[in-house]
């Protein structure tokens, strides 16, 4: 059952936030949420920015996705996966903090966010799935860890000013060497 408070919408006793309904620039998840349900914020185009507070552990599909004005977003350690095209068309996006406890980076979670020009993948992650950072047109610097063991198929598509950094040896170098992007050894 769904419960109605202000601009959101909750479900299992205010612990999944199923949609917000404000139109406030400057987003606050509200305590006690531990899950951003698919497609929460999803085409709010009001929102410039959020603060997702430490005890959200799941941010689903879509949450973000065509929140064209959203510029940065700033993810707690409580975060622990990511679904696939959270932050789509995020055109303004250009500035993410990632969970230091982020398992994987879903499919096209990142795909269109033109304005992202630099991330820092923590050492948790252990996939960046296909299409992650597709047409990041913009993107020129991500740090990828050893600690990357799988980087899929068109992950960087598009991705023309794109320089990886990344240990010797890692999977992050054989991907660059293997589809033609520049690598910075560390």
């Amino acid at each position: 059952m769904d419960i109605h408070l202000d601009e959101y919408v909750y479900r299992n006793n205010g612990k999944i936030l199923v949609a917000y309904y404000g139109d406030d620039t400057e987003v606050l998840i509200p305590r006690g949420v531990t899950w951003i349900d698919k497609g929460a914020f999803s085409s709010q185009l009001n929102i410039t920015g959020v603060e997702i507070t430490d005890k959200v552990e799941i941010i689903d599909d879509h949450a973000f996705s065509n929140c064209v004005n959203l510029t940065s977003i700033t993810m707690p350690d409580s975060v622990g996966y990511l679904g696939d095209r959270v932050f789509r068309n995020c055109i303004a996006l250009e500035s993410v903090k990632l969970s230091s406890n982020l398992g994987m980076i879903c499919d096209e979670t990142f795909i269109g966010c033109e304005s992202l020009k630099s991330i820092v993948i923590p050492n948790s992650v252990r996939y960046i799935y296909e299409g992650a950072f597709r047409d990041c047109i913009n993107l020129e610097s991500i740090t990828i860890p050893s600690s990357v063991e799988e980087i899929k198929e068109n992950a960087f598509l598009g991705c023309e000013k794109l320089v990886i950094t990344t240990p010797k040896g890692s999977e992050a170098e054989r991907y660059a060497l293997a589809n033609g992007i520049k690598v910075k050894l560390i």
